[in-house]
């Protein structure tokens, strides 16, 4: 938590995040290469449009239409996840809500 908040000091935008430890995952051999920049384009480029957005409220759209800084200052969120092996506790949330068929809600 400390990397990630000394990065984005002074930054009016920027909020503390709480982090949970994530499983060890020492059984694995190989070493799985850090995501590029590159990937993180790629992957927000094919976010699928026109979907509700979780508790963030942030959508495809919103994170299409950003430009190359805001990409840049996720992929620095990501690392920094991938290298500190911790996620935000928020990431945990979700909202359910029940799409009911016809006939009884039960």
């Amino acid at each position: 938590m400390d990397n990630r908040n000394e990065h984005f000091k002074g930054e009016q935008s920027a909020r503390r995040f709480e982090f949970y430890e994530n499983e060890s995952y020492d059984y694995i051999d190989e070493k799985i290469e850090e995501p590029t920049l590159d990937e993180t384009q790629e992957i927000i480029r094919n976010l699928k449009r026109m979907k509700t957005p979780r508790t963030d409220n942030i959508n495809a759209e919103l994170l299409q239409a950003a430009g190359p800084q805001m990409t840049q200052r996720i992929q620095d969120l990501i690392l920094n996840i991938w290298r500190s092996q911790r996620m935000p506790n928020e990431w945990n949330k979700s909202i359910i809500c029940p799409i009911y068929k016809k006939g009884e809600k039960s």
